[in-house]
């Protein structure tokens, strides 16, 4: 059974947030070790599925990678999750000569996430199904060439974005088949720049590579999970021209309207703000907003709560406690 056949025949309501960062509060690293040590990587997951026994694990949310990959500059430090620093192309005419990494050249990082899916995979004490994080191919782009540069792009000239967008549902296929090889079960592909898009835009640059992906990559067992953080409502229906069936959405998006406007066989997940939420709430505000998302989303199966997006390192375990406590997982 795959991960979305799972979650709309469950009888009892699941979570899973998307939360790896915090479980170095349990196990004592840094967030550089998190992000270059696939040892430490697994030993976080494993404390955290080892105190909540989520039926799911997601290797760690860091969109630096793949920009790293073709020669991006990233800040790194112990607390924070590594940004692309600097723009690596910076006008349209560079992006012919932009080279493709080829999967598995360069930096290494690209191999942490895959380290840490095998090593699981080889473990019985873990999560039924794992999750691989990879970011999409509109948020490359816009790491690459920059967020506000790649939006202007699209406008005054969408033939030089196309063809940036080319490049990298390239090495992005090559990626997500990496993670598949690897034994990761779904993808939780990361696209919140392509919420700062009109709707149609978002059709023209993310949702048409998305689905070149999702082609390529999915079968009956292997999944594609769709975050966007920043995407509203009007933008749903040209999510769905992704085919993809697994969606989750952060703090913007009506997720009642978003389960009454897609199918039954589509997963709407999300979207507690996180840090609102897991940093700055307390135990009892979070125990609160959890129960009312649970009444809003109830008599939806094919609703998973979750976070709105990823879960930063300084949340606290004792929110985590309580969205777990009232979540009914």
């Amino acid at each position: 059974m795959n991960i979305k056949d799972h979650i709309l025949s469950s009888p009892a309501p699941l979570a899973m947030p998307i939360a790896v960062y915090p479980g170095l509060k349990i196990t004592g690293d840094s967030v550089r070790q998190m992000v270059t040590d696939s040892d430490a990587q697994v030993a976080a997951i494993l404390a955290l599925y080892e105190r909540y026994h989520t039926f799911a694990a997601l290797t760690a949310m860091d969109l630096s990678v793949e920009a790293e990959a073709f020669g991006a500059k990233i800040a790194m430090s112990d607390d924070e999750i590594p940004t692309v620093s600097e723009r690596l192309v910076t006008e349209p005419e560079e992006i012919d000569g932009l080279v493709v990494p080829e999967f598995g050249s360069g930096p290494a990082r690209c191999r942490v996430a895959l380290e840490v899916i095998a090593k699981l995979k080889s473990r019985t004490d873990r999560p039924r199904f794992l999750v691989g994080g990879i970011i999409g191919p509109y948020s490359l782009a816009a790491r690459l060439y920059g967020v506000s540069e790649a939006l202007e792009l699209t406008l005054l000239d969408p033939d030089a974005a196309h063809r940036l967008l080319r490049k990298c549902t390239g090495f992005l296929i090559d990626y997500a088949r990496a993670y598949r090889a690897a034994g990761a079960d779904a993808l939780c592909m990361a696209e919140p720049a392509a919420g700062l898009l009109w709707p149609e835009g978002l059709a023209e640059f993310a949702s048409r590579y998305i689905s070149e992906i999702r082609e390529a990559v999915e079968d009956a067992d292997f999944k594609i999970i769709l975050h966007n953080c920043g995407c509203r409502i009007e933008h749903l229906p040209y999510l769905l021209e992704s085919g993809v069936k697994l969606f989750h959405f952060g703090a913007p998006m009506n997720l009642v309207e978003a389960l009454n406007q897609v199918p039954d066989d589509v997963v709407v997940s999300g979207n507690l703000d996180p840090a609102p939420t897991f940093v700055n709430a307390s135990p009892e505000e979070v125990s609160a907003l959890t129960w009312t998302l649970r009444r809003q989303t109830a008599g939806y199966r094919n609703f998973l709560l979750s976070s709105g997006c990823d879960i930063p390192p300084n949340a606290k375990l004792e929110n985590l406690d309580a969205f777990f406590a009232a979540s009914g997982h």
